[in-house]
C-alpha cells in the first residue's frame, strides 16, 4: 500500500507506528510516501529519524497538502494517505472517492495548538483596535482561513470588515512578513509560535478558544475501492497504528520527549502540540461542524451526510490484547513495493 503522507504535527503518530514497525508487525505492507515544495514526484519517507530531519531541515520537504493527497488517491498514485478535516470534507462533498478510516492527531481544548499572534508592538485594547489590520493564516486546507475568519466573528461585523486576509501563505514565508511589517499577525501553529516569540517579532494576543479546537485534526483516509478489494490490507494498516496509539497512550504521562516530532525541541506555555484520542475513531459530530462552516464560508455548495464517507470498523474490530501490543522496531530497507 502506498499512502501519501504530509508531515505535520496532526500526523507525527502514524509516522512513529511506520517507523518502530508496528505497521510492518501487523503484517502491513506499506510505504508512505511525501514530496518536496513544488516537486512532482514523489519522495520515500525514510524510517531513518535523522535522515528524515535532514530532508525536512531543508524548509520545503513534506510540504504536501491534503487537498493534493486526495486528488492522488483519486487518481489511483497513492491507494491512501492522510488528509485534514477541511480538505476531507470538502473532498467528498466535491466526488472525491475516498472513506476515513481512523482520526490521526488532534488540537486539544485544554492546551490548543494554535493562537491568534500579533506583531511586537501591537497594543489591542478593545476589538476596534484590529481595524486597518493585516492578518495571514497559512498555507494548506481551507480549515486555517475558516478558523481565523470565526475570530473575526468574535470581532463585530464593523470591525471584521476593516481587516485584510492574506490566506495559504507558506509557513515558512510567515516570519519574514511578520517581521518586516507586511503582515501584522494571524492564526499561528505551535512551531510557529515558538519561532516568532524568541526572535522577539510577535506574541500571543489569544489562544484559540472562540471555537472548539479538537476541530483541526488529521484522518487516516483510502479510496473506496482499496476498502472493498482490500479490507485486510487496510486492517492491517489500522491495526497496527492503533497498536503505537496505545502504546504511546499508556506511556507515564505521555513522555514528550517521545511523542515530540523530530524537529521540535521546544515549549509554547498554554499550548501544545496535537495528540491521539484512544481508541483512534473518526468522530462524525466534528466533521459535520466543519461541513456547516465550509458551507458557511462558500468552500462547499452543498452537503452530505458524512457518515458515509467514514468506517469505524477496523478500529473497533480490534480487541484491546491486539491493539495494546507493542511491536518491536524493524530494520527492513524502504522499498516500494509492488502493488497488491
Amino acid at each position: 500500500m502506498r499512502l501519501g503522507f504530509f508531515l505535520g504535527g496532526k500526523t507525527y503518530a502514524l509516522f512513529r507506528a511506520f517507523q518502530d514497525g508496528s505497521l510492518e508487525s501487523s503484517g502491513a505492507g506499506v510505504v508512505l510516501l511525501s514530496k518536496y515544495l513544488d516537486q512532482e514526484g514523489y519522495t520515500l519517507v525514510p524510517k531513518d529519524s535523522w535522515k528524515l530531519r535532514k530532508m525536512r531541515d531543508t524548509g520545503k520537504f513534506g510540504k504536501l497538502s491534503g487537498v493534493a493527497v486526495l486528488r492522488d488517491i483519486e487518481w489511483r498514485i497513492v491507494d491512501g494517505g492522510t488528509a485534514g478535516e477541511s480538505s476531507f470534507v470538502q473532498g467528498v462533498v466535491t466526488g472525491r472517492p475516498v472513506v476515513a478510516v481512523a482520526a490521526l492527531q488532534h488540537d486539544l481544548k485544554e492546551t490548543p495548538a494554535k493562537a491568534i499572534v500579533l506583531r511586537t508592538g501591537i497594543k489591542i485594547e478593545r476589538p476596534g483596535d484590529f481595524a486597518g489590520l493585516t492578518l495571514a493564516s497559512r498555507r494548506g486546507g481551507p480549515g486555517e482561513e475558516i478558523m481565523l475568519r470565526e475570530f473575526l466573528e468574535t470581532l463585530g461585523g464593523d470591525v471584521k470588515s476593516k481587516i485584510d486576509i492574506r490566506s495559504q501563505v507558506s509557513e515558512g514565508d510567515i516570519d519574514h512578513l511578520l517581521a518586516t511589517g507586511e503582515i501584522d499577525g494571524g492564526l499561528f501553529h505551535f512551531t510557529t509560535i515558538y519561532r516568532v516569540s524568541a526572535a522577539g517579532t510577535g506574541y500571543i494576543h489569544r489562544r484559540m478558544d472562540w471555537m472548539n479546537p479538537e476541530l483541526s485534526q488529521g484522518l487516516l483516509v483510502f479510496r473506496k475501492d482499496i476498502i472493498e478489494s482490500n479490507p485486510r490490507g487496510v486492517g492491517r494498516i489500522v491495526e497496527g497504528y492503533v497498536r503505537r496509539v496505545r502504546y504511546e497512550t499508556g506511556l507515564a504521562s505521555g513522555d514528550p520527549e517521545l511523542l515530540r516530532p523530530l524537529y521540535l525541541n521546544h515549549t509554547v506555555p498554554g499550548m501544545s502540540l496535537p495528540r491521539v484520542t484512544t481508541p483512534p475513531r473518526v468522530r462524525v459530530d466534528l466533521l459535520e461542524e466543519v461541513q456547516r462552516l465550509l458551507l458557511k464560508y462558500g468552500y462547499i455548495a452543498r452537503t452530505v451526510e458524512l457518515s458515509h464517507f467514514i468506517d469505524n470498523r477496523f478500529v473497533d474490530g480490534l480487541s484491546p490484547s491486539d491493539a495494546a501490543r507493542k511491536s518491536e522496531p524493524q530494520d527492513s530497507p524502504n522499498r516500494i513495493p509492488s502493488r497488491r
